[in-house]
């Protein structure tokens, strides 16, 4: 017998748990779909503190950090006067399940193995990889990379795999106890771009990410923040291995090991005429800020308005093809994906520079004013102010870099352009 749902949310990492229980609370029955429904996020998240203000559902934290620094110069770092935090990701994780338990959600802990649809306007069928089905009139992608939407695609011909971005960001951290300080007195360093003593360190930029949780309790993390191509993860750990060995300050003892890869930019997502209309949520709805990797200030502020349209567009029964188009109408409207076009730019620059062009650059854009740095990194700006803060970052900027930025830049500069006639020239989605 065939089990039927008005939503169905595929995914228990944070982005899909915390839709669904937005879902919950306003009265939404849905089922959440992970074959490993009991594992823990392997992840470590951190976002400014103003990000986690305002939001439905308090989300916990492990240690707030009142300044963030970045090392660009060998001798002292910039201190940027914004408080950090360090989420909890088993209290986050335990508050968000407690909801859905709460509010009676079903949890099923199988793997999706495809959507389909028999016909414009009608439901979506879930199968299982065991072959067990379930209808939905909406169903939600929050995989991280929009596995089961890519899947939906081959079924009419694409490619069932996700595109590869254009970039890369790949970090290996450790969680561990240390005699000696390997932040050299500062609770929070965002970036210290200063480069180990390894080969290769200067032509490829990395940079440590660290936090200091408590006593000898530290959390250190290599991270290269786009390349074309990821770094391994044993080329990540040399360079963090030397970079606290010269400092004489190697862990006592890892409790912990972080490995990260995650794809930096691409195109937003599209519906496609004869694919199931499935809504993709979080990284797989191209979240990922395209110049910082991080998404879940991104995902945290967009729960609760898609969690209403969800909730209306059930109410009124509207078909699952036209709850997709007003669900992607709210989270890439026009101006989002001109604001998407404008940061390629900037990604494809950051791409091909050193680590002391890098450290020019970021010298130049921390030297903005807080608001325009601030909203870049936040990716809350409309295209005009973006644009605005793009040519600040290039009039401020040395000959050398400029001319860098310049002719980096002209690669996509064509698609940019397109994107932006495009994203002008077209109706936005529409709500329900």
């Amino acid at each position: 017998m065939t089990q039927i749902f008005p939503i169905v949310v595929v995914g228990a990492g944070p982005a899909g748990l915390w839709l669904a229980a937005h879902l919950a609370r306003r009265g939404v029955k849905l089922a959440i779909v992970d074959p490993q429904l009991d594992a823990p996020w392997p992840n470590t998240y951190g976002v400014w503190a103003d990000e986690l203000e305002g939001l439905e559902i308090e989300v916990p934290t492990l240690a707030t950090f009142d300044q963030a620094y970045v090392w660009l110069h060998p001798e002292r770092p910039t201190p940027l006067e914004r408080a950090y935090v360090r989420v909890d990701p088993k209290g986050f994780r335990e508050r968000l399940l407690d909801a859905l338990h709460t509010a009676g959600a079903t949890l099923i802990g199988e793997g999706a193995r495809e959507v389909v649809q028999d016909g414009e306007g009608a439901p979506l069928r879930l199968i299982f990889e065991g072959g067990r089905r379930l209808d939905a009139r909406a169903i939600v992608d929050a995989t991280g990379r929009g596995v089961l939407r890519h899947r939906a695609g081959a079924a009419v011909g694409a490619d069932p795999t996700p595109p590869e971005a254009p970039g890369v960001q790949s970090a290996l951290g450790w969680l561990a106890r240390f005699e000696r300080d390997p932040l050299e007195g500062h609770p929070f360093v965002m970036m210290d771009f200063r480069p180990p003593p390894t080969s290769g360190a200067d032509e490829v930029p990395t940079f440590l990410y660290g936090m200091h949780l408590g006593g000898d309790l530290y959390f250190v993390e290599e991270t290269a923040l786009v390349t074309r191509q990821a770094l391994s993860f044993e080329a990540l750990e040399a360079r963090l291995n030397a970079r606290l060995s010269a400092r004489g300050a190697l862990p006592t003892e890892i409790l912990e090991v972080e490995r990260c890869l995650i794809p930096m930019g691409g195109e937003p997502p599209s519906l496609q005429e004869g694919v199931a209309p499935i809504i993709a949520f979080g990284a797989a709805a191209g979240f990922v800020h395209p110049a910082t990797g991080y998404s879940l200030a991104h995902t945290l502020r967009t729960g609760a308005p898609l969690a209403d349209l969800l909730a209306e567009a059930l109410k009124r029964e509207l078909p699952p093809d036209a709850i997709a188009r007003a669900a992607l109408g709210l989270m890439w409207p026009a101006s989002a994906r001109r604001a998407r076009a404008l940061y390629a730019l900037g990604q494809e620059a950051v791409l091909e520079m050193n680590t002391a062009r890098l450290t020019t650059f970021f010298e130049t854009f921390f030297a903005l004013p807080d608001a325009d740095w601030r909203g870049y990194m936040a990716a809350t700006l409309p295209p005009a102010q973006l644009a605005a803060v793009m040519w600040r970052v290039f009039g401020q900027a040395t000959n050398p870099l400029r001319l860098h930025l310049a002719r980096h830049a002209l690669r996509v500069a064509p698609k940019t352009l397109q994107t932006m006639f495009n994203s002008s020239s077209k109706p936005g989605g529409s709500t329900p």
